[in-house]
C-alpha cells in the first residue's frame, strides 16, 4: 500500500462510482471526483476552494450541515438514508442535469478523516440509491393496492352476506307458508287420491327445501358465514334418531341399514348436534341413494385424543354402485357428480359432499372415501367434540349379566352387531343364521335356557313369526319371552305380533338404549311389561320417562305475515293452546298490558323482522319493563325465518330464551313450549 503512488489513489477515488466531496474544517471544499461533476453542474476545478454551502443550495440548514460539523468537531459518523433526508444536494440523472423531476435519491454517509497534517477533513461519500427508492415505492404501491383489494373484498363480503340473510329470509318465509300449509293439510279428512296428492306436494316441498339449503349453505362457505354451535347433547341416541329416520326410506328399497355404536362408551358431548346431523343425513342418503341391494353400515367410534377433545370416527359403507378411483379426488369439489347421467338419474346439486368436506374441517376433521366400482363405497369422517359436564358412562341401568339370549337373523352383519352391544352388558349371545337353525338349538337339549329371543322378520326358509308359532306350539318353550326386530314396520304390525305371542317390537336400525329399556322391561316382567298395550315399542318406552306438556298455556304470537300466521296458528291449535295474534312489535306490547290477569299468557313466538316495531325492539321493550304492566320474565322463543351466522345469538343478546328457524317444524315447536312451560322437564 505504501508504494501506491498519490496519482493512483486519485485516479482510484476519481473514478469510484459514488460521490465524494471532501472538505475542510471551514467548510470548504478540497476534493470532488468525476462522479460529481457528471451530477451536477459543476466541473471539478469549480468546487475546490468553495464553501460547500455557496455551492448546494440548502445545505447550510440542512441535517449534512449537522453532521459534518459533528464530524469535524467530535469525529462522530452519520448515515443519512433517502427517507429522512428532506435536503437532498442537487445531484441529477446523467442528461437531465438542473431538471428537478430527475433529482437523484440519495442515501449519504459522513465521517471524519486525517489529513496528516493534524487537521480534521470531513468525507461525504453520496450513494445513489434511486433504483432501490423506485423499487420500495412499486412495492408500497402494490400494497396500499393490495390494501384497496382488501377493502373492497371485506365489503363485497360484507354485501353478500346481507344478501345472502335477505334471500335466506324471503326464501324461508314463503316455504314455510307451503310446508305448513300442507302439514296443516294432511291432518284434515281427505280422500284417498287427495291425501295421494298432499303426499306428493310435500314430498316436493321437502326436495325444494333441501335444494335451497345446500344452495345457502354453500353461499355461507364462500362467504366465511357458516358456523357451528357448542351444545351438551347425546350422541348416542343423536345417532339412533338419524340414522332411523333415515331407514324408512332405505326401507322402501328393501336395504338393511345397521347402526353399530358399541364404540361409543359415553352418552353426553359437546358439540353440534345439527351438523352432525347434516353430515349423516348426507353420507347415509347417498348411500341409499346409490345402492340397489345389499346393506348400509354406519359405525361410530368415540376416542380420547391427546389434548382431553373426543374424536367421532364414522365409517358409513355400502354395497352401491360404487366410484370409479379418477373420480374419488375430485368428489368433494363443489358442483360434481361422478358423471351427468347420475344428475339426470339420481338428482342433486352437487354441492353435498363439498358442504360436508367443510362443515367436517370447521369442526375440526375431515372426510375421505374409498370405493371400488360395483361393489360399494366407503365414506370415513371424523369431528371433535368436546367432553360434557353432563356426561355418564354408557353402563346398563340394571344388571343384565349372565343373561342367556338367543339372536335369530340371516344377516351375518345385524348378528355380529347385536352380538357385540349384547356383550358389552354382560349378556351371553348364541346366534342362529335361520329360524329352522333356532329349533334346533332350542330343542336340542336344557343346555340353552334361553331368557330371551330376539328374531329378525324377514329371514328365508322361516319368517319371524313362522318361528313364533312353531316356538309357541311347544309346550316347553311357549313361555319364552321374544322381542321382533323388523326393517318393514306397517301400520297394524304392533297388534299382529302381540296377537302370536311377542313381548316387544322394534323397527330396525334399532338404537342400543332402546334395546337395552326394551330387554329391561320385559326381563323385569313387572307392572311396566303388564302396562305395555298390546306390547312393547319405541314409543312406549319414550311415553315411561316423557313429560306430559301443560296444553293449558295460552301463547302470543307476534308475527306480520298473514299465511306464517296461520300456519303457526294451525300447528299451536292442533296442540291444544289457545292463540292471540299480534301483527307487529307494539300490538304485541299493547297485547300484553291488555291481557286477561285470570289467563295471562304464559309464552310468546317472536318474529324478528316486522314493521313499527320489530322483534328485537318488541323483546327488549318487555324485558325493561319495570311498572309491572307487563310480565318481564315471560318466555320468548324467536320464530324466524333469520338464519345466518349470529341471528341466534342476536336474539338471545336481546333477551329472548330460545330459537326456531322457519320453515317450523311442528315436533320442535311441541317440544320448545314443553321445554318452556313445563318446569319439570326445564330443570332436566
Amino acid at each position: 500500500m505504501k508504494n501506491l503512488s498519490s496519482e493512483i489513489l486519485f485516479n482510484s477515488l476519481n473514478k469510484l462510482n459514488v460521490g465524494i466531496i471532501i472538505i475542510d474544517q471551514n467548510s470548504n471544499v478540497v476534493f470532488s471526483n468525476d462522479w460529481i461533476s457528471q451530477h451536477s453542474v459543476y466541473q471539478q476545478e469549480e468546487c475546490v476552494g468553495k464553501f460547500i454551502g455557496d455551492l448546494f443550495e440548502g445545505y447550510n440548514h440542512s441535517r449534512l450541515s449537522d453532521a459534518c460539523q459533528n464530524a469535524l468537531t467530535l469525529g462522530l459518523p452519520t448515515k443519512l438514508s433517502n427517507t429522512f433526508n428532506s435536503h437532498p444536494l442537487p445531484f441529477y440523472h446523467k442528461n437531465y442535469i438542473g431538471n428537478a423531476e430527475y433529482l437523484i435519491h440519495q442515501q449519504i454517509s459522513v465521517k471524519n478523516i486525517g489529513s496528516g497534517d493534524g487537521n480534521s477533513l470531513c468525507e461525504i461519500l453520496i450513494d445513489n440509491v434511486s433504483s432501490s427508492y423506485r423499487k420500495e415505492q412499486m412495492l408500497k404501491k402494490l400494497a396500499d393496492e393490495n390494501k384497496q383489494q382488501q377493502v373492497k373484498a371485506e365489503m363485497a363480503n360484507s354485501a353478500k352476506s346481507q344478501f345472502l340473510a335477505n334471500m335466506s329470509h324471503e326464501i324461508r318465509t314463503p316455504m314455510n307458508g307451503v310446508l305448513g300449509m300442507l302439514e296443516l293439510l294432511s291432518s284434515t279428512t281427505l280422500t284417498k287420491e287427495q291425501q295421494h296428492f298432499s303426499n306428493l306436494a310435500k314430498t316436493s316441498a321437502d326436495t325444494l327445501l333441501h335444494l335451497i339449503n345446500d344452495i345457502l349453505d354453500f353461499s355461507k362457505i364462500e362467504a366465511g358465514k357458516l358456523e357451528v354451535e357448542l351444545i351438551d347433547f347425546d350422541l348416542r341416541s343423536h345417532l339412533g334418531d338419524i340414522v332411523q329416520a333415515l331407514s324408512i326410506k332405505a326401507k322402501e328399497k328393501h336395504i338393511e341399514v345397521i347402526l353399530d355404536d358399541t364404540g361409543i362408551d359415553q352418552n353426553m358431548v359437546v358439540g353440534d348436534p345439527g351438523r352432525l346431523r347434516q353430515i349423516i343425513t348426507n353420507l347415509v342418503g347417498n348411500a341409499i341413494k346409490f345402492t340397489h341391494q345389499g346393506e348400509i353400515i354406519v359405525k361410530a367410534i368415540l376416542t380420547q385424543t391427546m389434548n382431553s377433545k373426543l374424536n367421532l370416527e364414522v365409517m358409513i359403507s355400502d354395497t352401491g354402485i360404487g366410484i370409479p378411483k379418477e373420480k374419488c379426488l375430485t368428489l368433494f369439489d363443489p358442483f360434481t357428480q361422478v358423471d351427468a347421467s347420475t344428475t339426470r338419474e339420481f338428482g342433486g346439486t352437487g354441492l353435498g359432499l363439498s358442504i360436508v368436506k367443510q362443515l367436517c374441517r370447521l369442526m375440526k376433521g375431515d372426510v375421505f372415501v374409498t370405493s371400488k366400482e360395483g361393489k360399494g363405497s366407503v365414506f370415513n369422517f371424523n369431528v371433535i367434540l368436546d367432553e360434557s359436564d353432563k356426561q355418564s358412562a354408557m353402563l346398563p341401568l340394571a344388571n343384565l349379566h349372565g343373561c342367556k339370549i338367543l339372536v335369530v337373523d340371516d344377516n351375518a352383519t345385524n348378528r355380529q352387531m347385536i352380538n357385540k352391544q349384547l356383550s358389552l352388558w354382560g349378556v351371553a349371545v348364541i346366534e342362529a343364521a335361520d329360524g329352522i337353525q333356532a329349533l334346533d338349538i332350542l330343542e336340542s337339549n336344557d343346555e340353552h335356557n334361553f331368557d330371551l329371543i330376539i328374531i329378525d322378520m324377514q329371514m328365508p326358509k322361516m319368517s319371524g313369526d313362522m318361528l313364533c308359532k312353531k316356538i309357541k306350539e311347544n309346550p316347553n318353550l311357549k313361555t319364552m319371552k321374544l322381542i321382533m326386530l323388523t326393517s318393514m314396520g306397517q301400520r297394524g304390525d304392533a297388534k299382529y305380533f302381540a296377537e302370536l305371542g311377542f313381548s316387544a317390537y322394534l323397527i330396525k336400525p334399532v338404537i342400543s338404549s332402546d334395546l337395552y329399556h326394551t330387554m329391561e322391561i320385559i326381563l323385569d316382567n313387572g307392572g311396566a311389561l303388564e302396562k305395555a298395550s298390546p306390547l312393547v315399542t319405541k314409543h312406549y318406552i319414550s311415553s315411561l320417562k316423557k313429560v306430559v306438556p301443560n296444553n293449558e298455556g295460552k301463547i302470543l304470537l307476534v308475527e306480520d305475515n298473514r299465511i306464517n300466521q296461520q300456519v303457526a296458528l294451525g300447528v299451536l291449535k292442533r296442540l291444544g293452546y289457545q292463540v292471540e295474534i299480534a301483527g307487529n312489535g307494539l300490538k304485541a306490547l299493547e297485547a300484553l298490558k291488555n291481557e286477561d290477569k285470570n289467563q295471562p299468557f304464559e309464552l310468546i313466538f317472536m318474529d324478528c323482522q316486522m314493521p313499527e316495531m320489530d322483534g328485537y325492539q318488541a323483546t327488549q321493550a318487555i324485558r325493561s319493563s319495570s311498572d309491572g304492566t307487563i310480565n318481564s320474565t315471560i318466555p320468548i322463543i324467536a320464530m324466524t325465518a333469520n338464519t345466518m351466522k349470529g341471528d341466534k345469538e342476536k336474539c338471545l343478546s336481546v333477551g329472548m330464551n330460545d330459537y326456531i328457524s322457519k320453515p317450523i317444524d311442528h315436533k320442535v315447536v311441541e317440544y320448545k313450549i314443553t321445554k318452556w312451560l313445563n318446569q319439570d322437564l326445564n330443570e332436566e
